[in-house]
């Protein structure tokens, strides 16, 4: 009797179970990476983080994983892992604009616990990102209000300042007027024009009170300025309840911002009492 065998002279039983290990490996990946997108759906990035430890990171890994897990590892800032991963997520997707978004992301968050040097070196790639993912689709408000938040926060000798990012506010408003005014108040707190930052997110909160960063805003509003303070605990609070996107931030550090508010209420009182007094 004449045995069957493969040209590598390997038995057909045993090619069929190294066949079902691959088919095994290849579901458990697949669950793994869908039990991630759950929990970072949710914003439980450490946890999507564990689930993927053990993920295979090979070249034939698909796009969409390594973009998944390049954000993981940018929110749990793990950024040198994330360049990585978001670099070849944009190499084997160039026309994806959130993957040059997410790149951008990695690079500018990197910088803000950079030293000097790296800090211009990832502010660069940064823009150079985030342009690339507004050329790709105009339309990406993510990206476009990533871009202002570069700008304000970079010397315009260095690409950016504040009157590119008031221009990127009005190409927002252009596309979306709450956006736009939500994008137009975060400048005008930034340069501590509290008056016009607080009628900005009245004008936004009117139209969709659980907006989340308009919310945060308004907390930090009060904080900031020492006016408003009740009106910012509870847009915090509020915070903490509502579900914030990948953009956000976390309800970690809306908790840190409540309690800074909490604790400097007392002085606010006062002064908001004093400022009343004077206006009478």
């Amino acid at each position: 009797m004449v045995r069957l065998t493969t040209a590598s002279s390997k038995p057909l039983w045993l090619v069929g179970v190294f066949i079902f290990m691959g088919l095994v490996s290849g579901h458990a990946a697949e669950t793994a990476v869908t039990k991630a997108q759950s929990l970072y759906a949710s914003g439980r990035y450490a946890e999507a983080d564990l689930v993927l430890a053990d993920y295979d990171c090979s070249p034939t890994a698909p796009a969409a994983d390594l973009y998944l897990l390049g954000k993981i590892k940018v929110h749990c800032g793990d950024y040198a892992a994330a360049f990585k991963l978001l670099s070849r997520a944009v190499a084997l997707a160039p026309a994806e604009s959130d993957y040059q978004l997410w790149l951008g992301n990695s690079y500018a968050w990197a910088a803000g616990t950079a030293d000097l040097k790296e800090r211009a070196q990832w502010g660069r790639k940064s823009l150079r990102a985030y342009q690339a993912a507004i050329q790709l689709q105009p339309g990406n408000l993510s990206a476009r209000l990533s871009l202002l938040n570069f700008y304000r926060h970079v010397p315009r000798l260095l690409g950016g300042g504040m009157a590119r990012a008031y221009h990127e506010a009005e190409e927002i408003r252009r596309r979306d007027p709450i956006q736009g005014t939500y994008a137009l108040a975060v400048l005008y707190a930034h340069e501590q024009h509290t008056a016009q930052a607080a009628a900005a997110l009245a004008i936004v909160l009117a139209n969709n009170p659980r907006h989340y960063g308009a919310n945060v805003a308004l907390g930090r509003l009060a904080i900031a300025s020492g006016v408003g303070w009740p009106q910012g605990e509870r847009a915090l609070r509020l915070c903490l309840t509502l579900q914030p996107s990948e953009n956000d931030v976390s309800h970690e550090q809306v908790a840190v911002d409540l309690r800074q508010l909490v604790e400097r209420s007392p002085r606010l009182v006062g002064s908001e009492l004093t400022s009343r007094t004077g206006n009478q």
